[in-house]
């Protein structure tokens, strides 16, 4: 996809600097760079060596964290999962957004990670990067960011290099309204929220339904006094249950 990207931004005389996952950092080209995604140095060393060449991004695209095929996760795997997409951003925005004045746009793209239709695959792994990608534009003031979540596959490369490339002319008109979207089937999915109003008068009495009749239930840390006042209401919404409280000695 990288490629992809690359070729049709420079159809459109765009100026492209690609950065690979490698094990060592190296410069390959006077426009081509290896990083590893475990290393937060090679991330501010290239930043410091692009800065020294006046080679300021007008946008970063993210790709690190796409997966050509859906693993059962062992330990070593869910451990990389993090450091290219989690890690990986939170060192790009501690390296590259921490003192430059113009800060370039993000665009962040993944797989496997919105169950948008009902056959749709996750790695819950990957959601960690939501937690950066939602910070970064208030911590650093970036005035475009946009996460996509597509249908990674090695036929439609072509297909998702237009989209991710589309997606950069589309306007944003706050730091995360319209942001996070998803493709499946040509089809553009936004993420957005609903506001739910709550009757108090109509749902007077649902507190005390919540709880089950002679149910048991465990409070961790319940000594503290949290656990002590979560305690005392359970057992003032209903007078038959059992409450157990676990504690650190």
């Amino acid at each position: 996809l990288g490629l992809a990207l690359n070729t049709l931004l420079k159809k459109h005389h765009q100026k492209v600097i690609a950065v690979h996952k490698g094990k060592k950092y190296a410069k390959q080209s006077q426009y081509k760079y290896t990083i590893n995604p475990y290393d937060k140095e090679h991330y501010a060393r290239l930043h410091n060596e692009l800065k020294s060449l006046l080679l300021i991004p007008a946008y970063v695209v993210h790709l690190f964290s796409l997966t050509t095929n859906r693993k059962i996760l062992r330990q070593r795997h869910s451990e990389l999962v993090q450091y290219e997409g989690f890690n990986s951003l939170l060192y790009y925005a501690q390296t590259f957004l921490s003192d430059i004045s113009i800060k370039p746009g993000l665009i962040v793209v993944s797989n496997h990670l919105k169950k948008v239709l009902l056959n749709d695959k996750i790695i819950p792994e990957k959601t960690t990067m939501l937690g950066p990608f939602m910070a970064i534009p208030y911590e650093y003031e970036l005035n475009k960011a946009r996460f996509i979540d597509i249908e990674y596959s090695k036929k439609s490369i072509r297909d998702h290099a237009k989209i991710v490339f589309d997606e950069m002319l589309l306007p944003v008109s706050d730091a995360l309204d319209d942001s996070i979207i998803a493709y499946r089937r040509q089809q553009r999915y936004v993420q957005s929220y609903q506001e739910i109003f709550f009757d108090i008068e109509k749902n007077i009495g649902i507190a005390s339904s919540i709880f089950k009749q002679q149910g048991t239930y465990l409070i961790s840390g319940g000594f503290g006094r949290l656990g002590l006042t979560i305690a005392k209401h359970i057992a003032e919404q209903e007078t038959s249950i059992k409450i157990i409280l676990l504690g650190r000695s």
